[in-house]
């Protein structure tokens, strides 16, 4: 009898899971049934704002307007059960954190004691939960602007850390804002300021407290907590990092429990640091964390490897169309790309300036974590327009193009056909931004409208920057204009806060 009893008191709660649950105790009598229609799969609100529902419901026994006959109740089953109202509708303002939830809609028929549910979703956001993170120079002072996701589309939010009231207040200069996850746990929206230094914010609040200086994140002796960082630079999806300053390059692993320490640029068998350029560029691909970085000595003017948890950086193999261990030239620029495979790693781009003739040259050679590594694919001379006037680049994950600006003239380089096409004139206005944003999560919506996008930051000389974002077609296809955003300073750097 107790084994039964048990199993029907399991029986039942799994019917109330599941849907609609009824509890007859009277099995001779007829039950008065109850229908919950037109409660959508989701609803989205904003933390903060008001959701409202109305179910509809019918009852086969009576019209359900006998109000002492029937008690509701809407819950949240989290890991804990949070109720939300005891109502029929539901209008309340929602404070629950930002997440997923699991709501249900309960209706008891008091009379025969018998309880009828619904299940839906319920995604709580933040007006802060997800978007570009543009950080802008407005007369010689950093702000931080947010182009955020809501559920029509995107908006622009000026001065993010005022309107979300962060104690944080950005002085001096902007240098760098970058976004990705530095533990399992644990995101990070890093922001850098001549003044500030550099620091995190929270990633759910943009709150701030003092413990959120990058200095507490290193093992690095003698810095002030309001170190400044001349960039932050993403390794992969597997929580690893860079830290650049001043020539150097510091390394940081969250799976392997590696904090920013002593620098990374010194050749294993050698005495001397060597002075690394700010390009330090990993495989875009989602297995990044196993495959080595690549760095270049400005000093030797050659390009170095930096394997995974290592503590120093070790000579690539000889090269079949460049020399990559002296190539007597200066890097100007290095980027990865998803050109040519995501499963074979994509390619790394490096455009080289020879020393007194201002010859231009681009490499691109693969970097995988399949054995593929450093195999070189194309080296050739640029013969773009104006090239050497060029401020800004980009390259394209599907065409291999190279997007460059000349003051507010923007550039698409061809290296099949090694020609130019001017893609865009901002006439008196300069273009301060070029990129294509490099997305961690590669399987969500966001990823699949944006990682191809080309993204222009612009600004007038009179106080308005403009951040759009462009598609680029194949064949030299003029670019398509996609979104436009007005009313931010000059753009200095720009990042996404990306969600799962």
């Amino acid at each position: 009898m107790m084994i039964n009893r048990y199993f029907l008191s399991a029986f039942l709660l799994i019917l109330l899971v599941a849907g609609c649950t009824r509890d007859n105790s009277d099995s001779g009598s007829s039950i008065n049934e109850i229908a919950i229609d037109s409660l959508k799969p989701t609803y989205q609100v904003l933390q903060g704002a008001v959701l409202q529902i109305q179910p509809v419901l019918s009852f086969t026994m009576d019209n359900g307007n006998d109000t002492s006959r029937y008690e509701y109740e809407w819950f949240v089953a989290s890991t804990r059960k949070i109720p939300l109202a005891g109502t029929r509708n539901l209008n309340i303002t929602v404070n629950i954190a930002p997440g997923t939830y699991d709501v249900y809609f309960r209706v008891r028929d008091r009379k025969s004691d018998v309880q009828w549910s619904k299940k839906t979703q319920l995604i709580v956001r933040t007006a802060i939960y997800e978007g570009w993170m543009v950080l802008c120079d407005v007369n010689g002072t950093a702000r931080l602007d947010m182009i955020t996701k809501n559920d029509t589309g995107y908006r622009a939010i000026h001065d993010v850390l005022q309107f979300t009231g962060s104690q944080l207040k950005l002085t001096g200069a902007p240098v760098d804002v970058a976004c990705f996850p530095y533990s399992f746990v644990q995101y990070g929206i890093y922001v850098s300021a001549t003044g500030t230094g550099t620091t995190k914010i929270d990633p759910e609040t943009f709150g701030w407290k003092p413990e959120m200086y990058l200095s507490y994140e290193t093992l690095m002796k003698d810095i002030p907590d309001n170190f400044l960082a001349d960039r932050m630079i993403v390794k992969g999806s597997m929580l690893s990092s860079f830290l650049y300053k001043d020539g150097n390059a510091y390394y940081y692993s969250g799976v392997n429990g590696l904090r920013y320490s002593l620098p990374v640029n010194i050749v294993a068998g050698e005495v001397k640091e060597f002075k690394v350029s700010p390009y330090i560029v990993s495989s875009p691909a989602d297995f990044a964390d196993y495959a080595p970085s690549v760095m270049y000595d400005t000093e030797k003017r050659r390009f170095l490897q930096h394997a995974p948890n290592k503590t120093n950086v070790s000579a690539l193999p000889v090269g079949k169309l460049f020399d990559y261990n002296n190539t007597g030239m200066d890097l100007v620029y290095m980027a990865s790309s998803l050109y040519n495979g995501s499963f074979s790693g994509g390619e790394i781009f490096a455009i080289l300036k020879e020393p007194g003739t201002g010859k231009y040259h681009l490499g691109r050679f693969t970097i995988n974590a399949f054995g593929q590594n450093f195999v070189q694919n194309y080296w050739e001379d640029i013969t773009a327009t104006d090239f050497d006037k060029a401020a800004q680049f980009a390259v394209s994950p599907d065409y291999g193009y190279v997007f460059y600006n000349v003051g507010g003239k923007l550039y698409e380089y061809d290296i099949f056909t090694k020609t130019s096409k001017l893609m865009l004139d901002k006439g008196a206005a300069t273009i301060t931004n070029l990129k294509f944003q490099r997305f961690l999560n590669v399987f969500t919506g966001t990823t699949s409208k944006y990682k191809n996008k080309l993204v222009v930051g612009s600004y007038d000389g009179t106080g308005n920057g403009t951040f759009e974002i462009y598609s680029v077609p194949p064949v030299n296809g003029s670019l398509k204009l996609e979104e436009s955003y007005t009313g931010f300073g000059k753009i200095k750097s720009i990042a996404y806060r990306e969600r799962n």
